[in-house]
């Protein structure tokens, strides 16, 4: 690979990471429009949003969006539904990757 190739590759890559991102945060404000911030599907959204930044090792970002995430859902009384249950365990794959 020359090096020139390296520098499209990276362009490229980063091209993708935001166009990802900003589809995902697309999505979760649809998602909120549409059901509200507390509504599963909006919980589960947020959850989509998390995994994707943290794919790209934004890590930070994407536990800021789980802990508001965890802290809605435990002050709307919803802390036993099932998308709550999956928050936690994006949570804890988030922080051992971490490190």
């Amino acid at each position: 690979m020359k090096r020139n190739d390296f520098f499209y590759w990276r362009k490229d890559s980063s091209e993708r990471e935001r166009e990802s991102v900003n589809l995902n945060e697309r999505a979760l404000r649809i998602s909120m429009e549409l059901y509200g911030q507390n509504h599963p599907k909006t919980v589960s959204t947020e959850n989509e949003l998390a995994l994707c930044l943290k794919d790209f090792k934004k890590y930070d970002e994407a536990l800021d969006v789980l802990h508001k995430t965890r802290k809605k859902n435990v002050y709307s009384k919803q802390e036993q539904h099932s998308t709550i249950a999956k928050t936690y365990h994006n949570l804890g794959i988030i922080y051992y990757e971490k490190g």
